[in-house]
């Protein structure tokens, strides 16, 4: 192996997975290879511990994995969270406080602790629980805020919670869109997201960041495509993450993954 790359961090839908969220054989032999070179594979994902299981398995990693969004940590042999950067229950109960008197939202669902709660069932929830991920809780979170959470997702007037959010909770909070119609808001801990967890997986693996490579296709991949080595966007992202990323790969329908660390590790 000649190359200077050590660890791979790679998002999971729409970059490591086609469209019908399956493992490609051409990606799935490329990540074996990398498994038998000992270079470290990391999933960097908005699903929670719960909905990547099938994938570790099918590609063997034994690697933490970065967890909604960035905001948890989590050692999968273990089934052990290694760190976290929760949203104060404080702050969450203003937040809603705030966007149910307005009545600027028309669903939001909150995380913690590998479970989700949904306010309402609408189309994109019944999709999850046809995909097998069910809520543990529906309605207005009575019992289930009475901790903190790892992430909030909102949909609705997204201009307005954007500005609620800039104006009101600049300290506390950062954003993303973490689906690529924008529809859906995810809120997290300003401590969290991908940029900062891959920093966690470099100082974990003793390795600078500039000899980390890795892959995203939407908005909330910027932050650790521009902090690493080599940032790549896949093919079918947005120009947005086209644009600060180092370099352009196939789409996830084409292996775009597989294509780029073959060229990368000679394999």
């Amino acid at each position: 192996m000649n190359s200077m790359f050590e660890v791979v961090i790679c998002d999971l839908d729409g970059t490591l997975l086609n469209n019908n969220k399956e493992i490609s054989n051409r990606t799935l032999k490329t990540i074996q290879s990398l498994n038998q070179m000992k270079i470290p594979v990391i999933l960097a994902t908005a699903r929670a511990p719960r909905d990547i299981e099938t994938y570790l398995k099918e590609l063997a990693l034994d690697t933490p994995s970065i967890c909604y969004n960035g905001a948890l940590i989590f050692d999968n042999r273990k089934s052990e969270i290694l760190t976290s950067n929760m949203i104060d229950i404080s702050i969450v109960k203003k937040l809603f406080e705030v966007l149910r008197e307005e009545k600027s939202i028309e669903n939001f669902l909150a995380e913690k602790n590998n479970e989700f709660w949904v306010d309402v069932i609408d189309k994109d929830v019944q999709c999850w629980i046809d995909a097998g991920c069910p809520p543990h809780a529906i309605g207005y979170p009575s019992t289930f805020l009475d901790d903190h959470l790892s992430k909030l997702i909102v949909r609705g007037n997204t201009e307005f919670i954007i500005r609620i959010l800039e104006k009101q909770f600049k300290e506390h909070l950062i954003y993303t869109f973490s689906d690529s119609r924008k529809v859906w808001l995810e809120i997290l801990c300003k401590n969290a997201g991908k940029a900062a967890a891959v920093k966690w997986i470099a100082n974990h693996y003793s390795v600078p960041l500039s000899n980390i490579v890795a892959f995203g296709d939407a908005e909330n991949d910027i932050g650790m495509l521009e902090l690493v080595g080599m940032g790549v966007a896949m093919g079918n992202s947005g120009k947005d993450v086209q644009l600060r990323a180092n370099c352009i790969a196939p789409t996830n329908e084409n292996d775009g993954v597989a294509h780029t660390l073959r060229g990368i590790f000679s394999i």
